[in-house]
């Protein structure tokens, strides 16, 4: 109550000032604009903050996003080297293995062309020398003939 009772005659005080001086009472409208304008200053900085607070957030979330899909860049380049590195192992051992075929194949084609060479050379022999009995044995009743 006496803290309620000094502060009302403050206030009476100051508006009984107010009323007698017009000095005062511009200098009580300064001090009014001074307060506004300090307390609209440290609102403005707030904000400023705030939104600094705000862009230095979604630039680590970008800068976080962007170290994930690097790694996972990183990790599907790794994956597509290991990948190309298979496909060129399989890719030597088919092309080796088929030379190895294409040699074996090779070597059938050989023994089937000499086989074959041979039973050619056999039945020519044979033809031959069934032709030569043939000619001995005309020649024969010839001579058996003509007597």
């Amino acid at each position: 109550r006496n803290a309620a009772g000094r502060q009302g005659s403050v206030e009476a005080a100051q508006q009984e000032m107010m009323r007698d001086n017009p000095q005062a009472v511009a200098a009580m409208q300064q001090v009014h604009y001074m307060q506004y304008m300090y307390a609209l200053d440290l609102h403005r900085r707030a904000c400023e903050d705030q939104e600094q607070v705000g862009r230095a957030q979604v630039l680590s979330a970008q800068d976080k996003y962007f170290r994930v899909l690097e790694l996972q860049l990183q990790m599907q380049n790794a994956e597509v080297r290991e990948h190309e590195e298979r496909n060129w192992i399989a890719y030597r051992e088919d092309m080796r293995r088929l030379w190895l075929e294409e040699e074996g194949l090779r070597g059938v084609v050989t023994a089937a062309e000499d086989s074959a060479w041979r039973d050619l050379m056999h039945a020519f022999g044979m033809f031959t020398g069934a032709v030569a009995v043939r000619m001995e044995a005309e020649a024969q009743e010839e001579e058996d003939g003509g007597e």
